[in-house]
């Protein structure tokens, strides 16, 4: 009867602790890079070289944070940088569950 009711409570516990995917990591950084190229666009830099443009996002590892529903993630990101060009590096970021999406916390 104990391992009956065991299973369900361990499912729900980890479906409240669930750290992003992969996609979910892809997603949230574009949004971001979506965001300053929108906002370098309205102050006039509308021209391709001005823009981030994001190669890939591939996720290293996920730590939860004392913040519910919050990670601190190791990502490699492949981006192209506005006057410095393409390179790849590793970072940390702080991403939160928002309910429909994940929004990256920090500026990466």
């Amino acid at each position: 009867m104990k391992r009956i009711l065991l299973a369900p409570c361990l499912l729900v516990l980890s479906a409240c602790s669930s750290e992003p995917s992969q996609a979910d990591l892809e997603k949230a950084v574009q949004v971001q890079y979506d965001a300053f190229n929108a906002q370098s666009a309205a102050l006039g830099a509308n021209s391709p070289a001005s823009r981030f443009n994001v190669h890939g996002v591939k996720k290293i590892g996920c730590k939860k944070k004392a913040e519910p529903k919050t990670f601190s993630c190791e990502i490699e990101v492949d981006l192209t940088i506005p006057l410095m060009g393409r390179h790849k590096s590793v970072k940390t970021v702080g991403i939160a569950d928002k309910g429909s999406h994940w929004q990256v916390l920090n500026v990466i």
